[in-house]
């Protein structure tokens, strides 16, 4: 495991942390205001703009872990939602798919938001591991914005229900894999050993029970901009 950067320790809140979060809001509020204002041939531009901007930082990673040891499978492999994520993502912004838009709105933005405010990283600015995680993890918040700001896209109960079934049928698989590898993605058998909001939750098994409420009152306030009220 990376031991970190003795010179530039990451230190979570500090001073070049929310820096990076400032520079980064005005990055994703300008990605989207300039979408919105934009032709459909910009639109297009950005959109695969976001999506080098993914696959660029999915392969600088991997190449990084690789060229300093770190890379096994029991860690690199794209298997936590975030990484998952990453994929989908690339499909969806060049594709246009519908299947993919509530994956990007809900699992995109829910997921990343905490790599952004909470990254898995040893490093501050201005490692490169530290850049390259802040810039992927708030593409994919952009991205999970930018299907509801600029291509005007609601969710309906369906495809939100949908959304939750997928994410759960998803952590079985992962569960198995993880069983025959050895590996924890999602952190299914164990917390991360990094600092991370689940510290404070109950020990293994009880902490994937306060994952499961935490992940319903999320997609439920997600779902509710766009809940439509039953007529009479």
């Amino acid at each position: 495991m990376a031991s970190g950067d003795p010179v530039h320790p990451f230190v979570i809140f500090g001073r070049t942390h929310l820096f990076s979060l400032a520079v980064l809001a005005v990055f994703g509020y300008g990605t989207l205001r300039l979408g919105q204002s934009g032709s459909e041939l910009t639109r297009r531009r950005i959109r695969r703009g976001m999506s080098a901007v993914l696959l660029i930082t999915f392969v600088e990673g991997h190449f990084w872990y690789a060229s300093h040891g770190e890379w096994v499978v029991a860690e690199r492999l794209p298997l936590h939602m975030c990484g998952a994520m990453v994929w989908v993502t690339i499909y969806g912004l060049w594709t246009d798919r519908p299947w993919t838009r509530p994956l990007m709105y809900y699992l995109g933005i829910a997921g990343a938001v905490q790599g952004i405010l909470q990254p898995d990283s040893p490093y501050a600015l201005p490692h490169v591991r530290f850049v390259s995680t802040m810039l992927s993890h708030t593409t994919l918040v952009v991205a999970g914005l930018w299907v509801i700001l600029v291509e005007k896209y609601m969710p309906d109960l369906r495809s939100t229900l949908r959304t939750f079934a997928l994410v759960h049928v998803y952590a079985a698989v992962i569960f198995v894999f993880n069983l025959l590898v050895g590996s924890n993605y999602l952190y299914i058998l164990e917390k991360p050993e990094s600092a991370s909001l689940m510290d404070i939750f109950p020990e293994w098994p009880w902490y994937l029970l306060v994952l499961e409420g935490l992940l319903l009152v999320i997609v439920a306030g997600m779902y509710l901009p766009f809940a439509r009220p039953r007529r009479a």
